[in-house]
């Protein structure tokens, strides 16, 4: 079935890879293939059942970890057929969020709060992404094809990305230390980054917006005149630039949470390389999305981010709880 718009009367619920894949595992693949769990059977009746009368939503980040398992195009095929709301690539989002602060900062009127929800499935990913299969997918814009696309792209970087964050962290904390700098005071030296690089943004948004709105070039805004209101905006209105907050209380919590690991170490490997793509699951679904699941770590990683907002805490499978009662969880969220 087609992807279709967000129905704004249900919720817009969101599972990670790892509920879709046991959901999917437990009733359409070969026994040996199944989770340990018969519960997850339940859970596959369920997301049938959000597809047709709430919001399924999925993002391309469920399309690259799909890319990866053994058993990808049964899973692709199978949301092939339901009924979903897919939500646009976090970069995207954010450049939309930055857009809209500086809009409302110049005084434009009416101006449309971000719609993180694509309006078609070729919308969902950032334009640089469907270069190489852009022609399969307009001849047919599956999942199937665009799960054949991203097994065979290039590696562009992801499993870099926390270990080059982190190296930055640690860095400021070994020359800290070196240099007795307290923990307040390093907390606000990561905050002025923080705000330095909300400049660069504002910045930037200001320059694609006087490129093209009309709107906003009326208002005669400059650079200078954005800059500080937009830093003002993120750190006085928490209902602005969530994608960014998110982003923020994931990126802080990996660090608090894999202090302990020793740089290098398999252990710390093994969660860095994962680290992306649980950011990129969590950054819009985590700042918009009714339902969102993760796993455990990612959840303490994200803390009660979502509670600015009035959202309930990510749903994971704690380590004291069974997978019956995980799934009973999710399944008690909807209707």
């Amino acid at each position: 079935m087609p992807p279709r718009p967000l129905n704004p009367a249900k919720p817009a619920i969101y599972l990670d890879q790892s509920a879709l894949s046991d959901a999917i595992r437990s009733c359409l693949l070969e026994e040996r293939l199944r989770p340990e769990s018969p519960a997850y059977s339940d859970l596959f009746s369920w997301v049938n059942r959000v597809a047709s009368e709430a919001n399924l939503c999925l993002s391309s980040t469920h399309i690259l970890e799909t890319a990866a398992w053994s058993e990808a195009e049964p899973m692709a095929a199978w949301l092939d057929g339901l009924e979903t709301v897919w939500l646009r690539s976090y970069p995207d989002v954010q450049r939309d969020e930055d857009e809209e602060l500086v809009r409302r900062i110049a005084g434009v009127a009416n101006v449309e709060p971000t719609n993180p929800f694509a309006g078609s499935f070729l919308a969902s990913f950032r334009a640089d992404s469907l270069a190489k299969n852009l022609p399969e997918l307009l001849r047919d814009p599956s999942l199937v094809v665009a799960v054949r696309g991203a097994r065979d792209r290039p590696p562009t970087g992801e499993r870099e990305f926390m270990p080059g964050f982190l190296t930055a962290l640690r860095h400021d904390r070994v020359r800290a230390r070196d240099e007795g700098i307290s923990e307040k005071q390093l907390r606000d030296g990561i905050a002025r980054k923080w705000r330095s690089g909300l400049c660069v943004r504002a910045v930037e948004a200001h320059q694609r917006l006087v490129s093209h709105d009309r709107a906003y070039i009326a208002t005669g805004s400059t650079e200078a005149s954005v800059q500080q209101p937009f830093v003002n905006g993120y750190e006085q209105d928490v209902q602005v630039l969530r994608v960014t907050r998110v982003i923020r209380a994931y990126t802080e919590g990996f660090e608090r949470e894999t202090a302990a690991q020793q740089p290098g170490s398999n252990a710390a490997k093994k969660r860095h390389a994962g680290g992306f793509l649980d950011l990129a699951h969590a950054a819009t679904p985590a700042a918009y999305c009714d339902v969102f699941t993760c796993d455990e770590f990612t959840a303490r990683c994200l803390g009660d981010v979502r509670a600015q907002w009035g959202l309930e805490p990510p749903l994971a499978k704690r380590r004291d709880e069974s997978h019956v009662e995980f799934v009973a969880k999710v399944i008690a969220t909807w209707p």
